[in-house]
């Protein structure tokens, strides 16, 4: 049974977990998890139709018209299931119309700029550590979370499920690219059904397939799951990343990926066995992450995205908050910034829970909608797109960027490692010398009270650890 074509799948897994005789099994074809269905065991049920989120006409689990009832999964209205006392006011006359289709969307849901007070989560994150505080409260709560981490044993990017708070900043951090989600949506039913509650983390056609499952499985179970999607340009493929850092690793075991946060944010840094680094890659110079930028990686229903804009699936929505006003970015004193959106009454019980935790500011939606995208309409189709992949299936990865962009892997290799260690020489030199420079004046160095702060290194956004002169005001960034 052909479930969905590859052009309009999103590789959600849904269908793998809900065939009762285990005859669909996720596989990496054409570069991207897709289904593929065992004939022999089928027995032409359905199900993997019916959940399938490429094949709904409308949006099961988050309509656009109504949220889940936390106790029974019964639909209620926007205006009933999320608090009335708005701050927002209306539409100003600059507004386009991809803006007021998106705040006519979102206009029940409470927005906010934060980030977490714990300042290590809020470094080391992707963006504000909301994702963290969110995961933190729910699983000291006795409930149960179900991220992305970097499967270090297949090299893959993959959900798991999971109550200990040692493997949240394992499932913190972007993954830029399509995780494998076979088994997650069997063991969160498992979980729920055993009275867990719990918070399952994915972009929108993910959480929408979440709710789809249940709904086929066991809707009442829809009251103990919160759900929290992620703001997303598209998903990327395995495939290209698996061969790129097959290539940057010179053979090496990779026992983590990482992409942003802490010191490394924005580059592509691939992590050895005894935690050294084996390669990174600038943002704008590494092969994968370049074209990750430039949208050419993503599947191709990403383009065409039905969960894209203000119709948003889970009860709270997360994601950087670009375009936030100075004055509100002045009080952050290191580099990330989520934007939150509170769309149901769940999301916004648990949200409450975790406030005190967190440094925030309630926003006009407005702005949050100005700032992102995808919060209009999906990414646009790149116009090299299918030359580029009607190469990668047959030939890979490096021949389709050589052929198409002139770029090959072994120029960019080089080239990062070039920048890389030009960079790391330049910090080390300013540190001596100003080292010199205060013992030559008799004075002293102490660690700045902030423990990073952001400069530009051939056009690129670094993380560098600042140092304060002892009784001066001035600040030297190595």
């Amino acid at each position: 049974m052909r479930i969905v074509s590859d052009r309009e799948c999103c590789g959600c897994a849904a269908c793998c977990d809900i065939c009762p005789e285990d005859a669909v099994s996720m596989q990496d074809t054409g570069g991207f998890w897709r289904p593929v269905t065992d004939e022999a065991h089928c027995t032409g049920c359905g199900l993997c139709r019916r959940v399938c989120p490429a094949r709904k006409s409308s949006h099961a689990g988050r309509k656009q018209d109504g949220f889940r009832d936390k106790t029974d999964g019964r639909k209620q209205s926007r205006t009933e299931d999320v608090t009335d006392d708005r701050k927002q006011g209306g539409m100003s006359d600059g507004t386009d119309a991809g803006e007021k289709s998106c705040l006519e969307d979102i206009e029940k849901s409470r927005c906010y700029a934060a980030w977490s007070r714990d300042k290590k989560r809020h470094y080391h994150s992707a963006s504000g550590g909301l994702a963290g505080e969110l995961s933190e409260e729910v699983i000291r709560s006795g409930g149960f979370v179900a991220g992305v981490i970097f499967d270090s044993g297949t090299g893959i990017a993959r959900h798991i499920v999971t109550d200990r708070v040692s493997d949240i900043p394992r499932i913190s951090k972007s993954k830029y690219v399509l995780s494998n989600k076979t088994g997650v949506y069997r063991e969160t039913e498992k979980r729920l059904a055993d009275g867990q509650e719990g918070l399952f983390i994915g972009v929108p056609c993910e959480v929408n397939a979440v709710y789809a499952y249940l709904d086929a499985r066991n809707p009442g179970l829809t009251g103990k799951l919160i759900t929290a999607d992620l703001l997303c340009h598209g998903g990327s493929s395995p495939r290209c990343l698996r061969e790129h850092l097959a290539y940057v690793s010179r053979g090496k075991h990779v026992r983590d990926v990482t992409f942003r946060g802490g010191r490394f944010d924005c580059r592509l840094t691939a992590w050895s066995e005894n935690w050294r680094i084996l390669y990174q890659g600038f943002q704008y110079q590494d092969a994968y992450f370049k074209n990750f930028m430039r949208h050419c990686l993503f599947q191709e229903a990403c383009y065409v995205c039905p969960f894209a804009g203000g119709h948003r699936q889970g009860d709270i929505t997360l994601g950087d908050f670009w375009g936030i006003a100075e004055a509100v970015a002045a009080e952050n004193p290191l580099q990330g910034m989520n934007m939150v959106l509170v769309n149901s009454r769940k999301g916004r019980e648990l949200f409450l829970k975790i406030k005190s935790r967190t440094v925030c500011f309630e926003r006009d939606r407005q702005e949050a909608v100005r700032g992102n995208d995808t919060l209009k309409e999906p990414t646009e189709k790149p116009e090299e797109y299918d030359r580029l992949w009607r190469i990668i299936p047959e030939k890979g990865f490096d021949a389709a960027m050589k052929n198409v962009y002139g770029e090959s892997e072994f120029y960019l290799y080089w080239k990062n490692r070039f920048i890389y260690y030009i960079q790391k020489c330049r910090g080390m030199i300013r540190m001596v010398l100003k080292f010199i420079s205060r013992i030559l004046q008799g004075g002293g160095l102490e660690l700045c009270s902030k423990t990073a702060c952001r400069i530009d290194v051939c056009g690129l956004p670094v993380s560098f650890v600042s140092l304060q002169q002892h009784g001066g005001n001035r600040n030297v960034c190595g």
